[in-house]
């Protein structure tokens, strides 16, 4: 049996995505296997989702830049983020499966994605499992506590 060779550039997102924290480099390996196949490459003006639509995943950013088109504001509808390796967006993709998503998220340039899905996850080993739902919440409770110091 021949290992099939690791996309070097998704270990390196995983590794410095928030999402993959205390993973140790076996877990790293394995989740890397495991979403490698899911990369996706996203032109300029692609949707990677689109306001409305049922939420049931998330992504780690290996390149490129984002906006997010928000109807509820005329004055700023449009908001363009910039991104890092390894960010996480969507999170509310796994965090709340079978919601809909509030904004539209549309590529402004080639844009490179890992897609992060329940099935992948469930592939995951059960310790890994763990830590990815640890750091789902903490990265869920920053965003929180961010929205709550903004009504203040």
């Amino acid at each position: 049996m021949i290992d099939k060779p690791i996309d070097c550039k998704i270990g390196e997102c995983l590794k410095q995505s928030e999402l993959f924290d205390g993973f140790d480099k076996k877990q790293l390996a394995k989740a890397a296997e495991i979403l490698g196949p899911k990369k996706k490459t996203y032109k300029r003006g692609d949707r990677v989702y689109r306001r409305g639509d049922t939420a049931d995943r998330c992504w780690a950013i290996l390149s490129g830049k984002l906006t997010v088109l928000r109807l509820q504001s005329l004055r700023r509808p449009f908001c363009q983020k910039l991104y890092h390796l390894g960010s996480v967006i969507g999170i509310q993709g796994v965090a709340h499966v079978g919601s809909i998503w509030p904004v539209t998220l549309i590529s402004d340039e080639k844009s490179e994605l890992v897609e992060i899905d329940q099935e992948s996850i469930d592939k995951f080993d059960k310790d890994a499992q763990v830590i990815f739902w640890k750091n789902v919440s903490r990265i869920v409770q920053k965003k929180l506590a961010i929205c709550l110091t903004r009504e203040e």
